[in-house]
């Protein structure tokens, strides 16, 4: 297994555009069955060979107003884009030692320029409640609030953005 220190994540959308956010504004991503797909092409007596990766998934949670703050190529804010539009053809991962990968979605078009296996949600995080808390262990209690303590994201918006062929 190989870990990489995340810097930030680009996201291309269909019509070309594009925007990228901070790791700092993502909560939790997930990438599922990600394989790789070759392609051959011949002309004028040329052939090349393309590798692409290829995820059967795609999970990102993130901080809206944080996505916010960042603008696509169009000067839409990034995470009004990801939540309005279900349009993410690939997203790009750049890591701190200066390397990258590019990461092609599924997709299905059954609507003009929108991916059918896209979805998005917002909602705010919030602390558990006392009557949830009261039903809990006391140790499991106090854990849970030094948890809840310490959750950079909690009382936050975050936009969740699910790409997944077998919606």
């Amino acid at each position: 297994m190989t870990e990489k220190k995340l810097k930030k994540i680009e996201f291309c959308f269909e019509n070309v555009e594009s925007g990228e956010v901070s790791v700092d504004a993502v909560q939790d991503m997930k990438i599922v069955g990600l394989h790789q797909v070759g392609h051959r092409d011949f002309h004028d007596g040329y052939v090349s060979f393309t590798e692409n990766l290829v995820a059967d998934s795609f999970l990102i949670e993130l901080d809206y107003e944080m996505a916010n703050q960042n603008l696509t190529d169009s000067d839409e804010p990034v995470g009004e884009q990801l939540y309005d539009y279900d349009d993410i053809s690939n997203v790009t991962l750049y890591f701190e030692d200066g390397t990258s990968e590019t990461i092609n979605l599924p997709w299905l078009e059954l609507r003009r320029d929108e991916n059918d296996w896209q979805s998005s949600e917002l909602r705010t995080n919030r602390p558990l409640n006392k009557e949830t808390l009261g039903r809990m262990s006391p140790d499991l209690a106090k854990a849970m609030q030094r948890f809840e303590k310490d959750d950079r994201f909690m009382n936050r918006k975050i936009l969740t953005v699910y790409v997944n062929k077998d919606k």
